[in-house]
């Protein structure tokens, strides 16, 4: 029975082993792929953290740089409106010293042909139908700063005055005359003055708007960029700390993980130390039994038939259970030489055609046309239109060029703008594909994991469920072996004291003559190597007792322990469920940025092709002629000179003023 015990004992030792040994496999492989995942999961984390910072701070810059051009954008919006009241006040004036210079010119030319149909002197009488005209000449004169000549105003002051000199003064009509025409001129030059200066003023203004306009888009642009640029990066540091509390929340559930596989993988090393030790023990107490009984027992023919054993030979094996696996163009002025004097309707017309043929001007070739066959005050009112048409024609150019300027920066900004725009969508896409392959190995490893970690729970299971059977068994085999032992002793401890009693016996004095007999009572057994016996079944009854309740302890940390690793099991089972969820959802938004932004890019590239269209259109357009705008303002300066040398010439009296112009 002893022999059949120990054997049993060695074959249970051997399948604990086993057992074992998956376990410590388990504990090995379960340490190593959460240290790897630790790692990684703290060097994503740092990823995640240092991105965070650094999109916080640029956020934290276009939010100043969009409130600067806020700024901005106001600033130039009060210029605008500055300049805009100004130059309505301006324009306002102009056209009203532009009527009073008009309706003095047609006054005074009015009085001056009054007084040119007359043939006699003037006298102050003949003067009054003339006095309101030449008195409101004076007055605009001194409104615009024209400072009248002296004659000019004795004239007025007479009129005025109603005073009438003595019949014999009168005044000489060519005196009267080149006096109101001295006027007229410096109205005419006043007149063009005007033009010129509203001209240039509008030039001004125009650039001025455009310029602040341009500042104004520029700086709108810039401000919806950083605006756009804010959204973007607030949209990454939403995704970059979805991913930052996806990866912290499974980095903790690693790290719990792998303290509570820790913990229970050297708790159960220990225990495992413990029940190696233990078994041992038993082993040793089970041979050591064997011997005595014998050695001592076994022979003696008055040891009782239940201490009779086998001859069968038992080779017990030799078992190490501590052994487990680890497994612009030029401008020429022109300049009249000395001529052979000639009549100034033929110098006007040779003028007009000599400057139409240099400058290829077609106005003044028709102008000499028109000077041929018109009358001679028909020219000079020619002249005076074809002048006032010039410089109105400047300021509409300058009107034509200010909106081609606008229209080219402005396209040209939509070029640039979609350009940057096509880099950065380009710049999004690959940043969100790169993600996109990283969410799918986030979500491959977690399928992984949940994997891994169902299959270990089984494993644990199964093992939980052997480990129950063979406490049970070993309690229940301890328990039944503990009982024989005990019974054992029971009989061995009733024999010796039985014998030792009936080995008494009374008797009487032996004759002097008998031979000794080799005993004097009754034979009470062995009772030293019984006394043995029992003391060391004794001994193997108290170390089963010992070994159903380390068994029954054991149990008990054992069912306590998978319980622990089930529930802390249970737990890492939904983290990683929620993660994975976190990382589908994340890769599914993902994607969709990625349609959206492949739609944005078609979009932008749509329209920087429609930009580049809108600027070779209007570089062909607005250069129609084939001249520049510098070019063309050469030309009509060349050609108002020659006008105004003409107009100096039909207003010359006499050769020897002509010949000054």
């Amino acid at each position: 029975m002893l022999e059949n015990l120990q054997n049993k004992v060695n074959l249970e030792g051997q399948d604990a082993a086993n057992t074992y040994n998956k376990f410590a496999c388990f504990c090995k492989d379960g340490i190593t792929t959460k240290s790897a995942a630790i790692t990684a999961g703290e060097t994503e984390k740092t990823s995640l953290e240092a991105r965070l910072n650094k999109d916080t701070t640029e956020r934290g810059t276009e939010g100043v740089q969009m409130e600067t051009k806020s700024q901005e954008i106001s600033t130039h919006q009060d210029e605008v409106a500055t300049k805009k009241s100004a130059w309505a006040e301006a324009v306002l004036k102009f056209e009203k010293d532009e009527v009073d210079l008009t309706g003095a010119l047609a006054d005074l030319e009015g009085a001056i042909q009054t007084l040119k149909a007359s043939k006699t002197g003037v006298s102050f009488a003949q003067l009054q139908p003339v006095a309101d005209t030449v008195s409101r000449a004076i007055l605009i004169a001194d409104a615009l700063d024209l400072a009248p000549s002296a004659e000019s105003r004795h004239i007025v002051s007479v009129l005025m005055t109603g005073g009438v000199p003595s019949e014999t003064y009168t005044f000489k009509s060519d005196s009267i005359i080149s006096t109101l025409e001295d006027l007229k001129n410096t109205f005419r030059q006043k007149k063009e003055d005007l033009l010129k200066e509203h001209s240039t003023a509008k030039h001004t203004y125009d650039t001025t708007r455009q310029d602040l306009t341009n500042q104004i888009a520029l700086a709108t642009t810039a401000f919806e960029e950083h605006k756009k640029n804010t959204a973007d990066i607030s949209a990454r540091i939403a995704v970059s700390s979805s991913d930052f509390t996806t990866v912290s929340a499974q980095l903790l559930d690693d790290q719990e993980y792998l303290k509570e596989l820790n913990t229970q993988c050297t708790e159960k090393s220990v225990l495992w130390g413990k029940r190696v030790q233990v078994r041992a023990d038993e082993l040793q107490a089970l041979t050591q039994a064997i011997t005595i009984l014998k050695t001592e027992v076994q022979g003696n023919p008055a040891a009782p038939s239940f201490l009779q054993t086998s001859r069968v030979e038992s080779h017990p094996r030799r078992i190490n259970f501590m052994k487990v696996h680890s497994n612009v163009g030029h401008h020429n002025s022109y300049r009249a030489r000395g001529r052979t004097p000639l009549g100034r309707r033929a110098r006007v017309i040779g003028l007009l055609k000599s400057q139409a043929n240099r400058l290829h001007s077609v106005a003044l070739m028709r102008l000499a046309a028109s000077a041929e066959g018109d009358p001679f005050g028909k020219v000079r009112t020619l002249i005076e239109q074809l002048i006032e048409r010039l410089l109105k024609n400047a300021a509409q150019e300058a009107n034509q060029k200010g909106y081609c300027d606008k229209e080219l920066a402005l396209s040209t900004q939509k070029r640039d703008y979609n350009s940057r725009e096509i880099t950065d969508t380009n710049a999004r896409l690959a940043e969100n594909e790169a993600r996109i392959n990283k969410l799918k190995d986030f979500v491959a490893k977690l399928d992984a994991e949940l994997t891994d970690l169902s299959q270990k729970k089984t494993d644990a299971d199964d093992f939980r469920v052997k480990e129950k059977a063979e406490n049970n068994k070993t309690i229940e085999e301890a328990t039944k072996s503990q009982a024989a032992v005990d019974k054992a002793i029971k009989l061995l401890d009733e024999f010796y004291k039985t014998a030792a009693k009936n080995a008494f016996v009374q008797k009487a004095p032996l004759l002097s003559d008998a031979p000794d007999s080799g005993f004097d009572g009754g034979y009470a057994g062995n009772q030293g190597g019984g006394v043995s016996v029992i003391a060391m079944l004794e001994v193997v009854s108290s170390d089963f007792a010992r070994t159903i309740t380390d068994t029954q302890k054991a149990e008990s940390d054992a069912e306590a322990t998978h319980l622990e690793f089930t529930t802390a099991t249970g737990k890492s089972v939904a983290a990683k469920t929620v993660a994975k969820d976190a990382h589908a959802t994340a890769l599914s938004d993902a994607g969709l940025v990625v349609t959206d932004d492949n739609a944005s890019l078609q979009l932008a590239v749509d329209r920087l092709n429609n930009a580049l269209g809108e600027i070779k259109a209007l570089q062909q357009g607005c250069n129609n002629s084939g001249m520049t705008a510098a070019e063309r303002k050469v030309a009509r300066e060349e050609e108002l000179a020659a006008l105004k040398q003409a107009l100096c010439i039909l207003e010359a009296h006499g050769s020897s003023a002509a010949s000054n112009c």
